[in-house]
């Protein structure tokens, strides 16, 4: 069941509240790739939300967006690619040439083989390990992100997009022969003119990639047997009892610090620091020490595409805080 709080339109809600083609089968002993990538206590606390938590529609919003664009680009691939080639300007001979999801006695000397959403299956310490690369072209694994431009400036998600396609290889290694994963942007909140205003961080268009190093084999195979050592170990265990979330992984920034030369009036912050010290010696030379220093802390933004916040007493203590969004 879900909520409408905010009184979704029926034809965006019964898109939202549809179903949706996950192919995974769930099983206790089943673990899909993205799952392997969160923090330990988001891992544990996801496979318990489902039987304890309402969910809302708007919770879906995101999630959904990402999935109608994966969505369409399969079609584009597995149904449309040979118009879409002609389109681009490539000749008969060369689109000839591409082999969608081939078999490997189909493959030639001058083939290119392309493989779409295929998913695999990995028996490891008892847990199925399950994963459905995008696509992968000349060996190297190929993501699709519909994210925000954070994302990419602060790089708060590249050592998961590193392990997420090392996982991919570890699952295909026939397929996967590459060394490095490419991370294919669509940003959601891309503005032309702070791309204009900011040349050198900001993204200078919607649509980017990225080229990240995969992880070695035995690397990857370690890191899976981690994850996996703590779901047996703290899957029944009380969330007092689990590890928090930490910093890095809540894609929290270091705080500010704000000063205020007059206590009395804190609608706006008259300096913001960015160290203790900073706001110190400004406080000391401006109001002889007599101002108001504040630190801020930052906004835990894992929290909000987080499936275990429902149910999750870390966020909760952030909204409490201020600091999260009820």
């Amino acid at each position: 069941m879900f909520t409408n709080n905010s009184n979704v339109p029926l034809p965006l809600a019964v898109w939202l509240a549809a179903p949706g083609d996950y192919d995974l089968e769930p099983s206790p002993t089943t673990i899909s790739a993205t799952s392997l990538l969160l923090p330990v206590r988001s891992l544990v606390l996801s496979r318990r939300v489902e039987e304890k938590a309402q969910n809302d529609l708007l919770d879906f919003v995101k999630s959904k967006l990402g999935t109608a664009v994966h969505a369409n680009a399969e079609v584009a691939w597995l149904k449309k690619y040979r118009a879409a080639f002609q389109a681009l300007g490539y000749n008969e001979q060369f689109i000839n040439r591409v082999l969608i999801n081939p078999s490997p006695e189909m493959i030639q000397e001058d083939s290119i083989p392309i493989y779409v959403e295929q998913r695999t299956n990995r028996k490891l310490e008892g847990f199925t390990v399950s994963g459905k690369f995008d696509f992968v072209v000349d060996g190297c694994p190929h993501d699709i992100k519909t994210t925000s431009t954070y994302t990419y400036i602060k790089g708060t998600n590249d050592h998961k997009y590193r392990m997420q396609g090392s996982i991919y290889r570890w699952l295909n290694p026939e397929i996967i022969t590459g060394e490095h994963v490419f991370i294919n942007y669509l940003f959601t909140d891309w503005s032309p003119l702070k791309a204009k205003a900011d040349p050198h961080t900001y993204p200078q268009s919607p649509v980017l990639s990225k080229s990240l190093p995969l992880y070695g084999m035995q690397d990857t195979e370690n890191y899976i047997r981690g994850v996996i050592t703590n779901i047996k170990k703290y899957e029944d265990t009380d969330q007092r009892d689990l590890p928090h979330c930490n910093k890095e992984e809540l894609w929290m920034d270091d705080p500010t610090f704000a000063v205020y030369n007059n206590p009395n009036k804190t609608n706006r912050a008259s300096r913001v620091f960015d160290t203790q010290q900073e706001a110190m010696i400004y406080n000391a030379e401006k109001n002889q020490g007599k101002g108001l220093m504040v630190a801020r802390k930052s906004e835990p933004k894992f929290c909000r595409y987080c499936n275990a916040r429902p149910i999750c007493s870390q966020a909760e203590a952030y909204v409490l805080e201020g600091i999260l969004e009820g």
